[in-house]
Parts: C-alpha cells; structure tokens; sequence
C-alpha cells in the first residue's frame, strides 16, 4: 500500500496535483478482507514519509484532501470508496439501535446510509427485514460481504439519499447513523416521517454543528415524538476523540 500508485509528488503541490494523486494511489489500493481495516489517514501519509516528504507537509496535504474531497460528489464517492474498501468505521452496532429496539418484535428495518452494515446486520441478526443503501459502491460490496460471512440477508442497494424512494408507511425503523443528514437539514423530517409506519421509530445519530440545541433539533423533528434526545458536546462513535458536538435521539411517529 505504501509503494501503490506511483512516488507522490515533490515540494509544493497544487491542489489539483495533490487530489489526482490521491485518486491514483486510492484506486490501486486492495479491498481487505470482511473484518480486516487499515486507517487511510495513517497510510497516507506513511506513503508520502516513505517517498521523503516531510512529516509536517505529509499530514497538512492528508488534511487539505479531507477538505478537497467536499469540493464534489465524485471526490466524496472516491473518498468514501476508498475508506470502505480498507474496512474504515466501527465495527459494533450503534449502542442507541441496540437499546431502541431490545424491547420490539422484529419488522421492517431501512438502513439509510448503511456504510458497511454493522447497523443492518446487528438488525437482521436480531430476526428483523432489512434493506439498507448507500452512495459507496465499495460500501455495499462490503456489507454483502459480511452477510454472506455471517449467514444473514440484507438488501444492500446502491443510491443517494436523494434518489432512494423511501416511500409511505413501509418502515417499522428508520436508522440515521452518521448518514450525512445532519440533524438540522430541512429536506428529511417531513419525507421520512411520512415513510415510517404508525409507531415506527427513527433512530438518528450524527454530528452537529456548534450550538445546536436540543429545543432546535426537537421543534425541527416536530412530526415525531422524542422518546430519547441528548446533545452531548463532542463527538462518539465515528467521530470519537473530536470536539465537534453529537446528537442522537429515538423518535416515534405517532400511533395515529
């Protein structure tokens, strides 16, 4: 991995230059094997020592990629497939899931934004349908993967949030786990309230930006009864270690 793609290239770099080389070692870069993950960050710029090019410089040029990659959906998709193919993410589902749903008999689950599918497969190994998608090619590779390993079906589909057809009433719970929908995005209280059934839950969890507010994210998600919310100051889960706030709640559509 550290020899992949070619030397870097030397001295000052554009950002042009810095991202097409990026987008070349990202892509001679192997899928690991399901359960198998190598940080992309740490590999990065464990190439670029490799190559001679200063310890400073190598990780200001990871951090102007992380920046450069929001410039576009291909970047965001080659990042992401990059990440996924090297089994980036927590492996464990998401304590808020695990607790939301000990207590229900086993439905219809959606996975919006699945990544590799800790989330749906803890689901389907709990007895529940799930269908999950994500924009990551790399993403859904892995989480069929996994559900061949582990003997479990999922319905791992390809698309966008915005191209996913959520539909009405079909879902018992809706699962947003660092999904980049953020908490406060107009477009999605509306359409996913309406794809829940009577009673279904909506489970959210995701970073935040600085003074959000637990009355701003409940007014926001106002169709839906909060059973749980919390906006906690710093990050958990994907963003462990960050001081960028997290929020997380369990929402009930109404019965009725």
């Amino acid at each position: 991995m550290l020899t992949a793609g070619g030397p870097p290239p030397r001295g000052a770099v554009s950002d042009d230059v810095l991202w097409a080389d990026f987008a070349r070692w990202s892509k001679t870069l192997p899928r690991l094997r399901t359960g198998e993950s190598v940080d992309l960050g740490r590999c990065f710029v464990r190439r670029l020592l490799g190559a001679g090019v200063d310890s400073g410089d190598a990780t200001r040029r990871f951090e102007r990629v992380l920046d450069l990659r929001t410039r576009t959906v291909e970047r965001e998709r080659l990042y992401w497939d990059t990440r996924f193919r090297l089994g980036g993410g927590p492996r464990d589902p998401l304590p808020l899931l695990v607790d939301a749903v000990a207590a229900m008999r086993p439905g219809r689950a959606l996975d919006a934004g699945m990544g590799l599918g800790r989330n749906a497969l803890y689901l389907a190994s709990r007895g529940w349908s799930v269908r999950g998608y994500d924009f990551s090619r790399e993403a859904i590779a892995g989480a069929q993967a996994a559900a061949r390993q582990r003997g479990l079906t999922v319905d791992a589909v390809l698309s966008t949030h915005e191209a996913f057809d959520h539909g009405d009433g079909q879902w018992d719970v809706i699962v947003l786990s660092y999904s980049a929908i953020g908490p406060l995005d107009a477009a999605w209280p509306g359409k996913l309230t309406t794809a829940l059934r009577p009673g279904g839950l909506l489970i959210y969890q995701g970073p935040a930006r600085l003074g959000t507010t637990a009355a701003e994210v409940r007014r926001h998600w106002a169709p839906l009864s909060m059973l749980r919310l919390d906006v906690l100051p710093a990050g958990e889960d994907w963003l462990a270690g960050g001081d960028q706030p997290t929020v997380k709640f369990v929402g009930q559509k109404p019965r009725r």
